[in-house]
Formats: structure tokens, sequence, C-alpha cells
């Protein structure tokens, strides 16, 4: 019962049906936890690990890796230390589902050096490892890491997806970053521009063209480095716009001065009536010196 409602995101009824619990054993106690920091409760989260561990009950593997995603998600770095070192005192520091969560909470808790250690004294490694990793260095801007992460996945043999590319776009999308190679699959980087466009090429070799998520990622980097022609491609492409895409798009042209321009501002003034903002084509048509019939 418990579990079916953590399952269905019933938190409420599954909190009370626990707190009613004549006794519990470690899988009430899991499960509990796991779906209180999965679902965005991470501060409940930790503190029935902590009643748990008062009621001496022993954490499991389970236990470490929902508690320290909660660590990450708080950004609870000294809580998260605390389990870190009673997870290698059970014995768990080199369960590879306990390991990704360490790693992913160091990455989010700004400590890339820490995270990379733990990486490396993982006895193994999945796509999990590798996405947490390189994820969280960009996301930190330790772009030198993140890349070096990446080339070491690659002659790894892990295969590369969506989320992974979705990271270095965001890398793409600024200007100051610097040069890196690419073992086979891309050459050298030299401006931000270039470099999204051969994340773009890798993207369609990998068949991730119509990957929505990725698919807003390039628009935003295209949106960002001023090429909104190669963006227009990409959403004209695009089998089904979301608002996110929309919104980079408008916000694109805007920022690009293209507000001004009759034939734009005619498409942007359509773009915010499809996504129902009569307020924003209202501003932009007040913005346009020339309008026609058509705007």
């Amino acid at each position: 019962m418990l579990g079916a409602h953590c399952k269905a995101g019933q938190l409420d009824h599954a909190t009370q049906l626990f707190d009613k619990m004549p006794e519990r054993n470690s899988v009430s106690w899991n499960t509990m936890i796991s779906a209180l920091a999965r679902n965005g409760y991470e501060r409940k989260a930790l503190e029935v690990y902590c009643m748990m561990i008062s009621d001496r009950f022993e954490p499991t593997h389970i236990t470490f890796a929902s508690v320290l995603s909660a660590c990450g998600g708080l950004r609870g770095m000294e809580f998260g230390r605390g389990c870190h070192g009673l997870a290698v005192k059970c014995g768990f520091d080199k369960n590879v589902y306990v390991g990704n969560a360490l790693l992913s909470m160091y990455v989010k808790c700004s400590c890339g050096g820490d995270a990379i250690k733990i990486f490396a004294d993982l006895p193994e490694h999945n796509e999990v490892s590798f996405t947490a990793m390189i994820s969280g260095l960009v996301d930190i801007d330790q772009v030198q890491e993140a890349f070096d992460m990446f080339k070491f996945m690659q002659r790894s043999g892990f295969m590369i997806d969506s989320i992974l590319l979705s990271s270095f776009l965001k890398v793409c999308a600024k200007s100051d970053i610097p040069n890196f190679l690419f073992d086979d699959q891309i050459n050298a980087w030299e401006t931000s521009n270039v470099q999204g466009k051969q994340v773009h090429s890798l993207a369609i070799k990998l068949g991730f063209e119509n990957d929505l998520r990725l698919c807003n990622s390039l628009l935003d980097m295209y949106a960002k480095n001023k090429d909104m022609a190669s963006a227009e491609v990409i959403f004209q492409g695009l089998p089904e716009a979301s608002i996110v895409s929309w919104n980079i798009m408008i916000g694109g042209f805007g920022k690009d001065g293209y507000a001004t321009d009759v034939v734009v501002g005619s498409a942007l003034i359509n773009m915010y009536s499809k996504c129902g903002d009569i307020d924003g084509a209202r501003l932009y048509f007040d913005m346009m010196p020339c309008k026609n019939t058509i705007t």
C-alpha cells in the first residue's frame, strides 16, 4: 500500500500511512525516503532518514543513494559529507548507485575535485556515472574537466546520449570557452558557433535530430550566438514546437535586433498569438516603426 501511494506520487497519503505504521522495516523506510527525495521533498527525506538512524535501522545502498540525492538538491554539503562517511563505514561507498549519487551530490555542491576523485575510485562506471559527472562539471563551469571526461567516456566505449549533448551546448552558448579536441567525432573547437554546429552535426549523426530537448538546446545556442537563420531552420523542422521552443525564438529575434523588421516582426507577433500571449504580441507591434496590413 505504501509503495503504491509513492509510485502514484501521492506523498500526503503515503506519509499518513507511514506515520500510522505500528512497525516499520528497511523496505518501508527506504520506500518513504526514496519517494520524498525523488518528488522534491528533500528536507523531509533527510528528516525521515534521521528518524531511521535514530530507530537503529541499518541503512542500505538504496538509503544512501536517496539521501545523497536529497543532499545534492539542497546543496547540503555538510550533511552529505556525514552521509558519505557513514556509507564508507557501512561498506557501500564502492557501490555504483551510491557512487553515482555521491559524485552527483559533490558536483551540485560545486566540489568538482571531490566528484572526480570519487569517480576515479569507483570499481566500475556506467552511463549514469559519466552523465552525472559531465553535466555537473559543465554546470559549475569546469569545462576542461568536462571535456576530458567526455573523451574518456568515448575511449571507454559508452554511448553518447542527447542529455550529454545538451550539456555541451550550454558551453557552446558561451563566448569564452577554450579549444579542445574530440576523439574521432569532433575536431578542433574554434568559436562558440562553430563548436555548436559540430555538436549539431554529431547529434544528427547519432539520430537525435528530432529530440525536442536537444533541439531546444540547439535553438538556445544558436540564438545566444546570434545565428537566428540556423535557429529558424531547426525550429521549422520541429515536429511540434513547445512553449520553450517558441520563447527561445521570440527572445532570440528580439535580442538580435530583428524586432523592428516588418517581416520578422509579423512572424514574432504570430508566434506570440499562437502562444496565447496577446500582451507580448501587442508589445512587439508597438515596437515596430514600420507596419503593414499583415501586422
